[in-house]
């Protein structure tokens, strides 16, 4: 799957999140799911903040409260999440990729306060996921929306 992945400097940002402690931001382009990459930076110098990786990801994109997972749309296009963990962030190392059989595209995730339930949205649905061990997400629920026209 990934030696198909090529990070383009052409797309635009499309999602920006921070820690709790906001020692951590990632942020993730928009461009096509083939192309996309999230960045994680260090602002633990506010007025020079740096770049500490490029990976796999794209738009969406947040960070749980504890600030060791990150969740980005997965590689591949579908709606479709993928988590990392990034309690190194210099090495991102995907965990899992959430596949709740939905159709089109991811366009918002948001962990709950408490960091165990990962909300994804795409045009054809909500889904809930159990994240209290990130390796091994679980499907809670699926939440049916009105069609987007």
């Amino acid at each position: 799957r990934e030696s198909r992945w090529e990070p383009s400097s052409a797309d635009s940002v499309g999602a920006i999140a921070f820690s709790r402690d906001q020692r951590i931001m990632v942020s993730a382009t928009s461009g096509p799911p083939w192309e996309a990459t999230s960045t994680l930076w260090d602002l633990t110098g506010q007025a020079r903040p740096r770049r500490l990786s490029v990976f796999e990801g794209g738009s969406p994109a947040t960070i749980s409260p504890d600030g060791a997972t990150v969740a980005t749309n997965a590689f591949g296009g579908r709606a479709q999440a993928a988590l990392w963990n990034v309690t190194r962030p210099q090495h991102p190392a995907r965990l899992a990729v959430l596949s709740a059989g939905l159709s089109g595209a991811l366009w918002g995730e948001a962990f709950s306060p408490d960091g165990r339930i990962l909300a994804t949205a795409s045009t054809s649905g909500l889904v809930l996921w159990n994240v209290a061990d990130p390796a091994r997400p679980r499907l809670l629920r699926r939440l049916a929306t009105a069609p987007l026209v």
